[in-house]
């Protein structure tokens, strides 16, 4: 019997917002569609409004954020209430496919059209190009989490870290001399880079605290982005010859406030930035690109497959007491290894960074971060201060990856060495008494 009065809650409340009243959220109680829905219950089913407005609300629980209005040129439904549920799954998943068909069609003229790129390759494993000369090691820039645009003052750290425009093209440019130095100082040399963008690339002003105080506004952030990218994709490519870019969005890149779980890549600056860093590249046989519209993408180098992905959706929250985020990146990624695995990908090791702490253990390796040490960290987690960081690690065709180097872009542990001067804690001494004689 409730389940029957369910599923007609759910017909009643789609007709309400057919009829114009609003959905959860968007209007005043006593105007929207539940309470509306509650309404008709109440006499349909002869209770109380607040036991029909309960009815309505499992309702819409069970439906998800997808819920559809029922338009008048529908066939009509099965008055059998037994049907009405299977009925109205079955035409919100129509609903949803021809939403999904309609904006990747959108996305990919968009790519075309503006940009003048091919379409994106379907979901797979992507084959990583081999070296060129047959050298059995590759190299793997690993970046993720610059949050350009994004203010650190270092008042606010007590002297330790700072992040803002000008320190971020600063570190970046070390990050990219460190690594052609690192490789062909101390790796005999490449003819090939992997270049991994990880994500959360922009700051994103995506909550009011980083609105108030970004330095430049999303659109902005990305023009810096890109001024930088370009620079540093086209010195990889003078270095060794040939650059394979992987990009995925994050978190931070996303456009809107709330988390997406559906189109997640499409309301993304990153793709965007991700269209303007291949048009840049798109005659120069150098550089290759690979991106999926999923936001994770599956890759080869030699025989070690990876899956990248930003780390913001592993099913696991941000910290587990003294151990900090390292417990629930290894868990997260456990699960990941999982569930790629229920779809058929054996994935031998799980890449990803969001967490702003570099982990390396078995089948994991997550990246640390662009800005550093910053007021979130320290006063709202209060975990230990780790110094600005990307990593680079090396694939070996038989051993996999053989050797892990993290970068630490502001040159030394501790406080940031391009601000003007760390202040010191203050020396609070206790004045002597003058004894009596």
């Amino acid at each position: 019997m409730v389940s029957e009065r369910v599923s007609r809650a759910l017909v009643v409340y789609e007709q309400c917002v057919a009829d114009g009243y609003k959905p959860p959220g968007e209007g005043k109680r006593g105007e929207s569609a539940v309470s509306e829905a509650a309404k008709r219950l109440a006499r349909e089913f002869k209770v109380s409004v607040d036991a029909a407005r309960d009815y309505v609300k499992r309702a819409v629980a069970n439906a998800g954020a997808g819920v559809c209005v029922v338009e008048a040129d529908n066939q009509p439904l099965d008055p059998d209430p037994k049907d009405m549920g299977f009925r109205q799954r079955a035409i919100r998943a129509e609903r949803l496919l021809k939403t999904t068909q309609e904006e990747l069609s959108h996305a990919l003229r968009i790519r075309e059209e503006a940009f003048g790129l091919a379409p994106v390759e379907a979901a797979g494993w992507r084959a990583v190009a081999s070296s060129p000369s047959g050298r059995s090691e590759t190299p793997v820039l690993f970046t993720s989490d610059f949050q350009v645009g994004e203010v650190i003052r270092e008042e606010d750290t007590r002297g330790y870290n700072a992040y803002n425009l000008d320190i971020f093209r600063k570190r970046y440019r070390r990050l990219i001399e460190a690594t052609i130095g690192i490789v062909k100082r101390h790796h005999g040399d490449a003819d090939h880079i992997v270049y991994l963008r990880g994500g959360d690339s922009i700051s994103g002003s995506i909550h009011p605290e980083l609105a108030d105080t970004d330095e430049v506004a999303p659109p902005m952030q990305c023009v810096v982005l890109l001024q930088e990218e370009i620079a540093g994709i086209k010195s990889l490519a003078d270095a060794f010859g040939h650059v394979t870019v992987i990009s995925i969005p994050g978190n931070h890149d996303r456009i809107g406030v709330k988390p997406r779980a559906k189109t997640y890549s499409d309301h993304s600056y990153e793709t965007l930035i991700q269209f303007a860093l291949e048009a840049a590249f798109k005659d120069d046989p150098r550089v290759t690109f690979i991106t999926d519209k999923s936001g994770d993408v599956l890759f080869q180098i030699h025989n070690t497959k990876f899956l990248l992905t930003h780390g913001d959706r592993i099913g696991t929250g941000g910290g587990d007491g003294f151990a900090g985020p390292s417990l629930p990146i290894v868990r997260g990624a456990k699960k990941v290894h999982a569930a790629y695995a229920r779809e058929g990908f054996n994935v031998d090791y799980v890449l990803g960074g969001h967490y702003h702490t570099p982990v390396f253990t078995d089948g994991v390796l997550f990246n640390g971060c662009l800005p550093g040490y910053s007021e979130y960290a320290r006063a709202r987690m209060r975990v230990a201060p780790s110094p600005p960081s990307q990593t680079l690690f090396f694939v070996h065709e038989e051993h996999g990856i053989t050797a892990v180097r993290r970068i630490y872009v502001n040159g030394r542990h501790g406080p940031d060495k391009d601000q003007p001067g760390s202040r010191a804690p203050v020396n609070v001494t206790r004045p002597q008494r003058k004894r009596k004689k």
